[in-house]
């Protein structure tokens, strides 16, 4: 679907999540963002799986964007860029569950994500996409969460899920250079059924951005797609990202998607 900077910055890239006309779509916005007066203060929490800042990354600018949507509103956002954190890799070793202390075996950066996870109300996961797939970095702070489950009963859970997990609010930034009609489809589910529905956490929406790259094949080939030389700021992306900010805890969440579908496919 592809969705210009202008409709955007209008409110109309939600209309085909929320199956509504354009004009719906504005009215759903309009309905939402005045659903949030008077709402109480969140805290959110924004682990940036990129070593960029904000000033560099497109995956940063994002959540700089959405950060300060939701401060507008009220919410209180603390930022943790993860590429220039100290958090090594999960090591499968089971200390954290065996121990008395329940302890990581690892002393490092993980500890501030660790406070975050159990202090804010919303954690919203930013990413470039890697292999159609979030990045390592993000990838190794979840794996780390291993450590988090409440105990308690483990029978009868939803979901095939097999411990309880804090039911957090949970939202998804992605860009990507990539923008194929299939870029999304494997991280969406991913997300959505896999990671959301075992760790029973509450999804507040998505935003997925393509285009937010600078590389071209520039193949003649048919069987060859011409690659974006955008960056995330000729996309839209930005924009949506700040109205996300400031939409997150609408009544209804908003799921986004700025892809510009190329005709190539996959499957050739």
């Amino acid at each position: 679907m592809e969705v210009s900077r202008r409709n955007f910055a209008r409110g109309i890239a939600g209309a085909a999540a929320l199956g509504l006309a354009a004009g719906g779509a504005n009215q759903a916005l309009a309905d939402s963002l005045s659903q949030l007066e008077g709402q109480k203060p969140r805290k959110i929490a924004i682990p940036i799986g990129s070593g960029q800042d904000v000033d560099l990354g497109n995956t940063a600018k994002l959540a700089a964007e959405f950060a300060r949507g939701a401060t507008e509103m009220g919410h209180e956002v603390t930022s943790y860029l993860i590429g220039q954190m100290d958090i090594k890799p999960c090591l499968g070793c089971g200390h954290c569950r065996q121990s008395e202390e329940r302890t990581c075996v690892w002393d490092d950066d993980m500890a501030k994500i660790y406070d975050a996870y159990w202090e804010s109300d919303m954690l919203v996961f930013a990413t470039p996409m890697r292999y159609w797939m979030i990045s390592g970095m993000l990838k190794n702070v979840i794996e780390r969460f291993y450590r988090v489950p409440d105990g308690g009963d483990f029978l009868d859970l939803p979901h095939d899920r097999h411990e309880t997990y804090r039911p957090i609010d949970v939202a998804l930034l992605v860009s990507s250079a990539d923008t194929g009609w299939y870029t999304y489809n494997w991280l969406r589910e991913w997300y959505h059924t896999c990671l959301c529905n075992f760790m029973g956490w509450n999804g507040r929406g998505h935003l997925f951005v393509g285009g937010s790259g600078e590389y071209s094949w520039g193949s003649n080939d048919e069987m060859h797609r011409q690659g974006s030389t955008k960056h995330v700021e000729d996309t839209g992306g930005l924009e949506a990202a700040y109205e996300f900010g400031r939409s997150v805890y609408a009544e209804e969440p908003l799921d986004q998607q700025l892809v510009e579908a190329s005709e190539w496919s996959m499957l050739k």
